[in-house]
């Protein structure tokens, strides 16, 4: 057949990158680990799929009947393709039986993922060992990274070690050794790692270097501060030192991005109101200075205060999906405003 341009993209290329694909998943089927080079080529297969979809979505293309029928499929069975990921490594086909599946065994599945990483028949035989094993699946994600016989050798070494994984989560993106070597760091750090968590978030290396600087900045390496890397915290822990005082050197502090904290500690002493972080306020500094400004608008106009007996209102800790839940004619209008203010400005 004629070859169709797939924006800057020949439709041979993409079934070069479907074969090279498919062969992957063969060899995989008998792997019961990934190699280094394994990991890069799923890396590349993901951000293939998430260009072809950006291409898509901007240049409104003519499409492979491949793509085609993937989208259609996804449509009907009400998944969303338009993030891309591995969900565009399976036929149309595969895609119907990973469906079906999914839905019998009431696994989260239509916001893809990496539940579409396995094979129905996979996904089938992971879901009875779990369930023999008393862990939870439903959610999908990183419980499905990884094929039966890389799942039996995390769980067995979790038993070993005395690690709850029941729950799921990052737990299953590490390797046998990988799990040896974090329960050693957490030995040695004092971390608390036998019920899963946090601790598993980070390679042992990672984790290593997160707490150490913890130690370094007198924090205790706990919570979320373990999901920071040990760069950002000392980069976070030089600024307040020079800046603001060691009282400052809060662990919720430390554990936020280096460069958004740099522009809403400054705005909330502006704003005169930078020591309700010490009285347990620190979910304010999950938003951007934007966003601040916004909220306190929104704040006034509800006829309330920014400061709650010295905190911060109850608003800027909420969620972005529940602060728009509960506060959506109050938003449209300070949006509406500010951008008459713009518009004006510009003018």
């Amino acid at each position: 057949m004629e070859s169709i341009k797939f924006g800057s993209i020949s439709d041979d290329d993409i079934r070069k990158w479907y074969t090279e694909i498919n062969m992957y998943n063969q060899r995989h089927e008998v792997e019961s680990e990934l190699d280094n080079a394994s990991n890069n080529m799923r890396r590349e297969i993901v951000e293939i799929a998430n260009y072809l979809m950006n291409v898509a979505s901007s240049n409104e293309p003519q499409i492979t009947a491949d793509l085609e029928d993937i989208i259609e499929t996804c449509i009907s069975c009400g998944i969303d393709y338009k993030q891309g990921g591995t969900i565009f490594t399976r036929s149309s086909e595969d895609i119907k039986g990973i469906a079906e599946i999914c839905e019998r065994e009431g696994i989260k599945y239509k916001d893809g993922g990496t539940v579409f990483e396995r094979t129905a028949k996979e996904i089938d035989a992971i879901s009875d060992y779990y369930d023999s094993k008393g862990i939870n699946y439903s959610r999908g994600g990183t419980v499905f990274v990884k094929n039966l016989a890389a799942i039996k050798s995390v769980v067995e070494t979790c038993e070993e070690l005395g690690i709850d994984c029941t729950k799921g989560g990052t737990i299953f993106l590490r390797w046998p050794d990988e799990l040896r070597e974090i329960a050693s760091v957490c030995e040695e750090y004092g971390i608390e790692y036998k019920s899963g968590g946090a601790a598993f978030g980070k390679k042992p290396g990672d984790l290593r270097e997160t707490a150490k600087a913890c130690v370094e900045c007198g924090v205790e390496p706990v919570g979320l501060i373990l999901s920071t890397k040990g760069e950002d915290i000392r980069e976070n822990a030089r600024f307040i030192k020079e800046n603001y005082g060691d009282e400052y050197l809060e662990r919720m502090i430390l554990a936020q991005n280096p460069a958004r904290l740099k522009t809403v500690l400054p705005y909330l002493e502006e704003c005169g109101c930078l020591e309700s972080l010490l009285v347990g306020s620190c979910g304010i500094l999950t938003l951007t200075q934007q966003e601040i400004e916004e909220r306190m608008e929104v704040v006034k106009r509800s006829g309330d205060s920014i400061l709650v007996d010295g905190k911060f209102h109850p608003i800027f800790g909420q969620s972005r999906k529940k602060y728009e839940e509960n506060y959506s004619k109050t938003i449209k209008a300070v949006r509406d405003d500010m951008k008459a203010k713009q518009k004006k400005k510009d003018a």
